[in-house]
């Protein structure tokens, strides 16, 4: 306690800029920590579409929390890319031609292995190449080299010749947060040029397993201090804190994708501070 983030103030010194007397509550799913404000007098002040927002929101933040509580182990990180030198000055009607593209392999990849599921995310750089991100399992005990075979198919599709706009490498849990990582914000900025068009989505989603969404648990403000201090020190250890000092100001602050040891590190704070607040 009392440790200074690279904000310059502690973690308690930010837990007692906020109301003292407001209240929290918590939740867990999968691999996604929400902690919300939850006092009646805000929820009410804020509507309706504050509530709505919780494992909703955006559609990015609704697909991070999505795809935060998935459970089942990917194996596979796909990389499928639009041969700049025959999609080039990427419009509407041609993002809209390679999603039916994307959707004519992905079909392809089903019916091959029907038990199959994929995380997907579509990317624009800043050169104007599109490219998909995919993370997941072909299922059935298949594995990169059937993935590889499949890259035939996807230049075939897109008329290219040059293999370096298929790759598959192997992959594991921490993979899936990689879709929504910070520094790749700007490829996602790039496509708000395609207003209203998907820019993640599941695919094989009866094949994936999902966690459980936890009961809801009511903490202090102090309280939700101390599991953020937590989620710190377990996760921000290595890295510039100055970013999550920010986002801990949020009344509604989602945690994806932490690793399951901290999942239940903070389970288990959340249950000792209930008992202790009950003595």
């Amino acid at each position: 306690m009392g440790k200074k983030c690279s904000g310059g103030k502690s973690w308690s010194e930010i837990g007692n800029s906020l109301i003292s007397l407001a209240v929290y509550s918590i939740l867990f799913w999968g691999r996604l920590i929400l902690i919300w404000r939850s006092d009646p007098e805000y929820v009410a002040k804020h509507g309706e579409r504050y509530a709505g927002s919780l494992l909703n929101g955006n559609r990015v933040s609704h697909a991070v929390k999505l795809m935060a509580g998935i459970t089942s182990t990917p194996d596979l990180f796909l990389t499928l890319t639009f041969d700049a030198t025959r999609w080039r000055d990427i419009d509407a009607k041609r993002f809209d031609t390679a999603r039916v593209r994307f959707d004519k392999f992905m079909r392809f990849v089903e019916t091959q292995c029907p038990n199959c599921w994929f995380v997907w995310s579509i990317e624009v750089s800043d050169i104007g190449a599109l490219h998909y991100h995919l993370v997941g399992s072909l299922g059935d005990g298949h594995g990169l080299s059937k993935a590889k075979s499949f890259a035939g198919r996807w230049l075939y599709l897109t008329g290219s010749k040059n293999p370096g706009m298929f790759d598959a490498k192997a992959a594991d849990m921490s993979v899936l947060g990689y879709l929504f990582q910070p520094q790749k914000n700007q490829f996602k900025l790039n496509t708000r040029r395609f207003p209203r068009k998907r820019l993640f989505g599941i695919r094989g989603k009866k094949n994936i397993t999902f966690g459980k969404i936890s009961k809801v648990r009511k903490i202090t403000a102090e309280e939700r201090t101390e599991i953020i201090e937590l989620i710190a020190r377990e996760m921000y250890a290595e890295r510039d804190t100055a970013g999550l000092w920010e986002y801990a100001q949020r009344e509604v602050t989602p945690f994806a994708f932490c690793t399951e040891e901290v999942v239940g590190m903070v389970k288990k704070l959340v249950k000792e501070l209930v008992q202790k607040r009950k003595k």
